[in-house]
């Protein structure tokens, strides 16, 4: 295995180490009903360190086709995912050490909704992502396309909304 291979696959175990740990902790509270403020931050930093990947491919996919295409449709997009990306980014920075009451108890509905939004909110970025990286490899995308798209960016602002809600 060369150097370059090696370093990779290390890097790819570290991240399905990463991912196992986070479940297994996820899965603890869920069960307990208890948590620190640690545990916590390290999830909120996994989550906020994943979107804002998702998040920045898909700012780098829209500027390439906006600067490469001539597709208007998308400066509109763009000025309202900047917008809601901005939102996300400012959300994300910390939410699960807030809802680890002083004693360490974890209100487990809160928890189990605050997941489910963030599930939401990953898999709606994952997917403007994945569109956005189609319309750059394959060139063109159709008003439907585009309307799907924003029909996406609503979805992630209600999720947004509802994420910000719980954790007032």
């Amino acid at each position: 295995m060369s150097k370059g291979d090696d370093t990779k696959y290390k890097n790819e175990q570290k991240t399905a180490n990463g991912v196992v740990k986070l479940a297994s902790l996820l899965q603890k509270v869920l069960e307990t009903g208890r948590t620190n403020n640690v545990e916590m931050s390290e999830v909120s930093r996994y989550l906020n360190y994943y979107v804002k990947t998702q998040l920045d491919d898909s700012c780098m996919y829209l500027d390439y086709i906006i600067y490469n295409k001539s597709e208007d449709g998308f400066k509109q997009l763009k000025s309202e995912l900047v917008k809601i990306f901005d939102d996300i980014n400012e959300i994300l920075a910390n939410g699960y050490e807030k809802l680890v009451a002083p004693n360490g108890s974890v209100d487990k509905n809160l928890f189990e909704q605050l997941i489910q939004i963030d599930t939401e909110i990953t898999v709606i970025s994952n997917m403007i992502r994945n569109v956005l990286g189609n319309v750059k490899d394959c060139g063109e995308i159709t008003k439907q396309g585009i309307k799907e798209m924003s029909d996406m960016i609503n979805e992630l602002a209600v999720h947004v909304n509802e994420r910000k809600k719980i954790l007032k």
